[in-house]
């Protein structure tokens, strides 16, 4: 993940962060925003890739086989692990064959379990994270589509990236991904009327989808092109 050169990495991910929420509609206790933001923060200074290569069923089975606060804080890795890998590596746990409603089965099955060990074994001062782990596991969903807000909004930098935004609006018809693809200059807006109002829609700008797609064409043609002088050369050596 590639980020702008801030001086506050947090007070970065802050804003991001209420950014997707409000563009999300999410409502949120303060205590779980700080934690939200916290956890976004410590990946990008201290990034771990344990939650990419270590299945997250394996995860939670040495969490369920540890005992005390031990128990919990392996409970709640399990559970940012599956935050953070759903709404910033969707597509690699696609390629592994993981679903997205078995991840966050998952996920929110660890924060639930965490919350519920909080009264037991977490010091007084961190009493209050049983609400929030609370609050992680039943909006879980909610959470995960809000961190994919975030990611895009830190990662759309590349045409590849926008192609693939736009891709996944032309699946989706989300509203947010087509605002983001009008921020990126791939959208323009115009005014439909309507019988009961007017109201705004956006279409794809043709000319600067094609300047995106054009450089990606380009590399199929000359990929064929190699191979039609490949074939031809082969031939002409058997001849």
């Amino acid at each position: 993940m590639t980020i702008e050169h801030h001086s506050d990495v947090r007070g970065y991910f802050r804003d991001r962060l209420v950014t997707a929420m409000k563009r999300q509609r999410v409502h949120t206790d303060e205590r779980t925003e700080f934690y939200l933001v916290n956890l976004l923060a410590s990946q990008a200074i201290r990034p771990s890739d344990e939650a990419i290569r270590t299945p997250l069923i394996e995860m939670l089975a040495q969490a369920s086989e540890s005992t005390g606060a031990e128990r919990l804080h392996k409970f709640r890795d399990v559970g940012d692990s599956a935050l953070y890998v759903s709404g910033f590596f969707a597509d690699h746990l696609a390629r592994r064959g993981v679903n997205a409603q078995y991840a966050a089965t998952l996920g929110g099955r660890a924060y639930s379990l965490a919350s519920s060990l909080v009264s037991r074994w977490a010091p007084a001062a961190e009493a209050a994270f049983g609400d929030v782990y609370g609050e992680l596991s039943e909006k879980f969903v909610v959470f995960v589509r809000v961190f994919d807000d975030v990611r895009e909004e830190t990662a759309l930098r590349t045409p590849q990236d926008i192609i693939r935004l736009y891709e996944k609006w032309r699946q989706t018809g989300s509203p947010a991904l087509a605002e983001r693809l009008e921020k990126a200059g791939v959208f323009r807006r115009f005014k439909r009327p309507r019988a009961a109002g007017s109201s705004i829609d956006a279409v794809a700008d043709p000319r600067v989808v094609a300047e995106i797609i054009r450089p990606r064409a380009r590399r199929r043609r000359e990929r064929l092109r190699m191979r039609r002088s490949h074939r031809a050369r082969s031939v002409r050596r058997r001849r």
